[in-house]
């Protein structure tokens, strides 16, 4: 289908050329948000347009822009090299990759993601590392999470990588160490990697893994899940993806009244399918990432 084919499907109206990995994984939280959204989009899924700059954003999104901050101050201190020279080095030696755009199509849809750090040996992507800052020490791996992942991966085999061995890693981080936590320092990245790779050795039975505390070079402790990309799995997310960008079907609203407590949609009474009324909760994280 091409692009504006049909002006009532939610792929003419996104705002994007491309859809992004972390627009893709909000289906993980909340289809009918999403729908909501691609009515009047604005800067993120998880506030309506016209509540952007009022006060009941601001308290909802504490967490969220906490969570945001800390990428910038994290990435201030990368060092970005442009593509060709990365490119150049991911398919010679090994190399650490920080931020840089992977991009394909699926099902007609073109996506692009921008993963936090992509680890290559001679032309095999061997990690991929997703940081996520948080107030809390759960390592819960939240859906969104997951399909980030799993789509992260699927750009890099589709970009000419083999991807047969890449470990797919989610970083928990606590906020305050955004400005020491350079995504592409490599002696941390080791560190993480290494680390992920010596607890998937050990319990070679399992499917994902996770270290509670892991010690850093700097002092400060994060935690980590990790699993390996596969290829079915991201497909499965992908397709179900396209069937709403596509208007095969309709949105899929959230199972979890909690969810929608907290929704600002469901505060301005523009959702039909709320399942119980907003109850603000500050600091409630309502948004699946970024990237």
């Amino acid at each position: 289908m091409s692009r504006g084919a049909e002006a009532d499907v939610p792929w003419s109206r996104c705002p994007y050329s491309c859809l992004p990995v972390s627009l893709i994984a909000e289906h993980s939280y909340c289809e009918k948000r999403l729908e909501l959204w691609l009515n009047d989009p604005g800067e993120r899924v998880s506030v309506p347009r016209e509540l952007e700059n009022a006060p009941e954003a601001a308290r909802q999104e504490d967490a969220a822009l906490a969570g945001r901050r800390a990428h910038e101050r994290m990435a201030a201190a990368a060092v970005l090299v442009p593509r060709e020279v990365a490119e150049e080095a991911a398919r010679e030696r090994q190399a650490i990759i920080v931020e840089s755009g992977f991009a394909a199509s699926f099902d007609g849809l073109p996506i692009k993601g921008i993963p936090d750090v992509a680890c290559f040996d001679h032309g095999r992507a061997t990690a991929v590392l997703d940081y996520k800052f948080r107030r809390s020490r759960s390592l819960e791996l939240a859906m969104g999470e997951r399909v980030q992942l799993y789509l992260y991966g699927y750009l890099l085999e589709e970009s000419g990588y083999d991807a047969s061995d890449l470990l797919l890693i989610c970083v928990y981080a606590p906020r305050e160490s955004g400005s020491s936590l350079a995504r592409g320092d490599s002696e941390v990245v080791r560190a993480i990697t290494r680390s992920a790779r010596a607890e998937v050795e050990q319990k070679p039975e399992r499917t994902n893994w996770r270290i509670s505390s892991l010690e850093l070079p700097g002092g400060f402790r994060v935690g980590v899940r990790c699993f390996f990309y596969d290829r079915r799995k991201a497909e499965t997310e992908l397709e179900f993806a396209a069937g709403f960008w596509h208007g095969r079907r309709p949105a899929m609203p959230t199972t979890y009244a909690r969810k929608c407590a907290s929704c600002l949609y469901n505060y301005l009474e523009a959702c039909p399918d709320a399942l119980t009324p907003f109850r603000e909760r500050p600091g409630v994280e309502l948004s699946c990432g970024s990237g």
